[in-house]
């Protein structure tokens, strides 16, 4: 039956997003501000990173070691994000969540526009929600 759940049944459908021209300290008021641990990087629609936690971490030790002020995002983000298709089934994003280790995924379409994004946490809703056998409920924004 998990398999026939699709990933965007149940993806946050307008995810926070940052842009690799923002400030840091900008995106981790973003990331403060919505209660998420990090965040697709997008420019033009299309995905071109992940900006998260540890990556905030990162540029506090460089700017306390080097006493340099924080930079963009593009600086420190993580390029190559593993992502996952809005068809691909929940089983799969769970399959990727073990695998990688990740919190979240970006939903990208076949052009690689991000379109959504998926967490641990919506895997955990549909599997809820199966063993109550309910269908999805729309997922706000602002929960990844």
């Amino acid at each position: 039956m998990l398999h026939d759940i699709r990933v965007d049944h149940y993806m946050a459908k307008q995810p926070v997003v940052l842009t690799p021209d923002m400030s840091i300290d900008a995106a981790i008021k973003t990331l403060l501000q919505h209660r998420i641990s990090g965040a697709p990087v997008v420019h033009d629609g299309l995905l071109v990173g992940i900006f998260s936690e540890a990556d905030c971490l990162s540029d506090m030790l460089q700017s306390g070691y080097y006493e340099m002020s924080s930079g963009l995002v593009r600086d420190v983000m993580s390029a190559g994000a593993d992502t996952i298709h809005p068809s691909q089934s929940i089983l799969d994003a769970a399959e990727l969540f073990k695998q990688r280790g990740r919190r979240r995924l970006p939903v990208v379409d076949d052009l690689g526009v991000v379109v959504g994004q998926i967490s641990r946490r919506d895997v955990l809703r549909a599997l809820d929600d199966l063993a109550h056998k309910t269908s999805p409920k729309q997922n706000s924004p602002a929960t990844h």
